[in-house]
């Protein structure tokens, strides 16, 4: 077997790879965290899966499960017996979506497969195995006893076919064994002891009944009588709640039409104070302008006070002003007949005071201009307050004042008197709604509301409930009791036969036991002779793996060492110096190949030319060592097709290998 090509689309790291690789030898070379390792463990997966492994710290899924939330999917193609085969998986990271698929490429036919392990099929051997033999990791190439690979090598060693199992015959010896004597309640020789002792316990049973013959009749008036008793409570009680039932419905009904009533009459007492105030109506107010509310407003007593105490003081000015200018005329007049005979100078006094005289007599015009044009003012205003108050019929300010804020009043009550009354019909709405569930719920149960009647029920729902309850269980216990006693009384005459056929049964359920029995010791006896010849075959096979595992050993150390063996448990002894030495004393170059030595004698014993996984396995070599095994590798690579992961250069340039560098 080979494989052709890997494609990675999401797998750990890696994403959207594609690989070509070799028949042979093949190096992939690339640096620490480069990918190396997680190619090769999506070689594994793309075979056997990766399953949730529970009590590690990081299972498999989980180390190697695209980072993006992506599926871990790919493909991968290899031929096996000169056929071509693509198998393709997708797992989602929760892993409840998985997908597998295998087709042959020659036909494009999809194999039908029977587990997701296609692994299993293809290499004929678990995950476990094929970690243990085909995988080689760079931990270590040392590895623990396995039944599964000692089974194959013993089979092998003796027939020369891997499936003519031990582990077959030792499986059907004991599925033999079980379906005979196991805890299943299916076992043979358990089910006839279970039978055995449940005939004999009624055979007890029989035989008790057939003593208490004379009381069976006696017992049976007894629970008849209970039983009718319990019967008439039990009526008497189901009459008294439905009783209680009816008076709380009726209760409920007649308190759900009071306040129905009660809601009513509120609505209609909110209607009517609600249309006494809704009649006041001052349309007029609506009318009148702002302008003519503000004439109609204005305090025109207190302005004509005002106006008057200004028209006085402009009077007496004016008269003031004009008796200051005839002042100033006459002293004008004097100081310019007085000024030739007294001194020229008086003359520009003349002409001040006669400055002053003509301002006295303009101060005075203005000033009675002004009194006059404030006595009209005064005049209008009071001439326009009037021609409103008139035109609406008021008859003062304070007569409209007093009608818009009773007109306010009124609006103010009507606004709450209607939302009253709103209140009013929610409430009432919300009491038919409610009175007529109830109404239909009646009508429901009782046919109609009409006439409907209850009589008042003093009885305690809950204690009644539980009464009934008691009195059910009790009917239930003594129904029981009647059947049993009925049966009982019923089959007394047929005791003594069923007694006797109970005899003849368990006599033949015993001679069945005996033989049950005589068949077990057969078959544990054939399964110690088994267990015995399986042990002298194991025996046989640790000659052949030690010669094939000091073969390889030769080879990889230019046969530095001499005789090897290996017993059941993979534990390996070097004979060196006339004496066998544990592997253990040895380096740990040499303990690295001797166990690589095994695992390919593993593989040589039990494989056919399947490929060949290494994740940088000489990294404990020394160069002598190297050398030694790169050679071995090449000649390997002929028959078997090697995938070897490296960061090193040293393993980079290998004799014979392909390489594909990350």
């Amino acid at each position: 077997m080979t494989i052709n090509s890997v494609y990675i689309k999401s797998f750990g790291k890696l994403r959207d790879k594609d690989y070509i690789l070799d028949d042979g030898f093949n190096v992939i070379f690339g640096k620490n965290e480069s990918g190396k390792s997680t190619f090769l463990s999506f070689i594994r997966f793309m075979f056997y899966g990766a399953k949730k492994q529970r009590g590690k710290e990081i299972s498999f899924r989980d180390k190697y499960t695209p980072w993006n939330g992506e599926n871990m999917e790919g493909e991968l193609v290899y031929t096996h017996k000169g056929t071509q085969y693509s198998l393709s998986r997708s797992i989602s990271a929760s892993g409840r979506k998985s997908e597998v698929k295998l087709i042959n490429k020659s036909t494009g036919e999809e194999i039908n497969l029977t587990t997701d392990e296609v692994g299993t099929e293809i290499f004929g051997m678990s995950e476990q195995t094929f970690l243990r033999t085909l995988f080689i990791s760079s931990e270590g190439t040392k590895i623990d006893s396995d039944g599964e690979i000692l089974a194959k090598i013993s089979n092998v060693s003796q027939s020369g076919e891997e499936t003519s199992s031990y582990q077959a015959i030792a499986q059907q010896l004991k599925e033999k064994a079980a379906n005979l004597d196991s805890r299943r309640g299916s076992a043979v020789i358990p089910y006839l002891e279970n039978e055995i002792e449940s005939l004999l316990e009624k055979k007890q049973k029989l035989i008790t009944a057939r003593d208490e013959k004379s009381t069976a009749a006696q017992r049976l008036e007894n629970v008849k009588a209970q039983l009718d008793d319990a019967l008439k409570e039990q009526a008497l009680l189901a009459d008294t709640m439905e009783k209680l039932k009816r008076y709380r419905d009726f209760s409920a009904y007649k308190k759900a039409e009071e306040k129905l009533n009660n809601a009513a009459e509120d609505v209609e007492k909110a209607k009517g104070d609600l249309s006494s105030v809704q009649g006041v109506d001052n349309e007029f107010l609506k009318n009148i302008s702002p302008e003519e509310e503000e004439i109609i407003l204005a305090d025109t007593s207190s302005q004509s006070v005002a106006d008057q105490t200004e028209q006085v003081v402009l009077k007496n000015k004016a008269v003031s002003s004009k008796t200051t200018g005839f002042v100033f005329a006459a002293l004008t007049a004097v100081s310019a007949v007085i000024s030739p005979f007294i001194h020229i100078a008086l003359l520009t006094l003349a002409a001040v005071f006669g400055i002053l005289s003509a301002f006295s007599f303009v101060s005075s015009k203005k000033a009675k201009d002004k009194a006059d044009a404030l006595t009209e003012k005064m005049r209008f205003a009071q001439d326009t307050k009037k021609q409103v108050l008139s035109k609406y019929g008021l008859e003062s300010t304070e007569h409209y004042r007093l009608i818009k804020r009773t007109a306010a009043d009124t609006s103010a009550k009507a606004e709450l008197l209607k939302s009253n009354a709103d209140a009013a019909q929610k409430r009432y709405n919300e009491c038919k709604e409610e009175f007529d569930s109830i109404s239909a719920g009646i009508t429901a149960k009782y046919g109609s509301t009409d006439k409907f009647e209850a009589e008042p029920v003093s009885a305690n729902e809950e204690e009644l409930t539980k009464k009934i309850k008691d009195a059910e269980q009790k009917i239930l216990n003594l129904t029981g009791d009647n059947v049993k006693i009925k049966i009982e009384a019923d089959s007394v005459d047929g005791l003594t036969e069923e007694i006797n056929q109970a005899d003849c049964v368990v006599a033949d359920l015993k001679e069945r036991l005996d033989d049950a029995r005589g068949d077990l010791r057969i078959i544990n006896l054939a399964k110690e002779i088994l267990d015995e010849s399986y042990e002298e075959i194991k025996s046989n096979f640790a000659p052949r793996l030690a010669a094939a595992t000091q073969r390889i050993f030769n080879a990889l150390t230019g046969g530095k060492y001499g005789e090897v063996t290996v017993n059941d448990k993979f534990e390996i002894q070097i004979r060196h110096e006339g004496k066998y030495e544990n592997s253990n004393y040895f380096s740990s170059g040499t303990i690295q190949q001797l166990y690589f030595s095994l695992r390919l004698g593993i593989i040589e014993l039990l494989a056919e030319n399947f490929p060949l996984f290494i994740d940088d396995a000489f990294i404990t070599y020394d160069d002598e060592r190297f050398n030694q095994g790169q050679k071995f590798l090449k000649e390997y690579s002929l028959n078997n097709q090697i995938v070897f992961t490296t960061c090193h250069q040293r393993e980079k340039g290998m004799s014979g290998a392909s390489l594909t560098e990350f």
